[in-house]
Parts: structure tokens; C-alpha cells; sequence
């Protein structure tokens, strides 16, 4: 997971080369309104699996429960395969 807009990197930037070390990660992007090409731009590029639009108050109703779906997909998916 990572935010777009964070000093010295964009979050696109980041995932891609996190998508080199890690290739099964999942990849979620925190974007602003404004960052909505941004999102677009990971989707193409780093097959991004979930963005989400700040503000997410409260987590326990819009952070949490992808983080969970998420991870239990991951887990999932690795469960199958070991």
C-alpha cells in the first residue's frame, strides 16, 4: 500500500518497483481527488488491486474492510499453492 503523493516518490513509482521485488503483492494506492490519473495510470501499469479516495473516516468503515478483503484474498490465494 502506498499513498501517490509522498516526499522524493510518487506512489505509481513505488509500487512498480515493489511489483519487481514482490510480484505477488497485492498493491493498493491511496489517491486525492485530484490523483484520479494516477489511479488510472497504476491500474495500467502495475495492475493495481485496489485504490483508494482520501478521506477514509473512518477506517473502521472505509480502510479496514479493504485491507481485510485484500489480505484475505493474499492469503487465499497462497493457501491453494502451498
Amino acid at each position: 500500500m502506498s499513498d501517490q503523493r509522498m516526499p522524493g516518490m510518487l506512489g505509481v513509482d513505488f509500487l512498480q518497483q515493489a511489483q519487481e521485488h514482490f510480484p505477488d503483492a497485492k498493491r493498493i494506492l491511496l489517491t486525492a481527488y485530484s490523483d484520479t490519473n494516477a489511479a488510472i495510470r497504476a491500474i495500467n501499469e502495475v495492475q493495481l488491486d485496489y485504490y483508494l479516495m482520501k478521506p477514509w473516516d473512518p477506517p473502521e468503515e472505509k480502510l479496514y474492510p479493504v485491507l481485510d478483503d485484500q489480505l484475505d484474498e493474499w492469503q487465499n490465494l497462497h493457501r491453494r499453492f502451498s
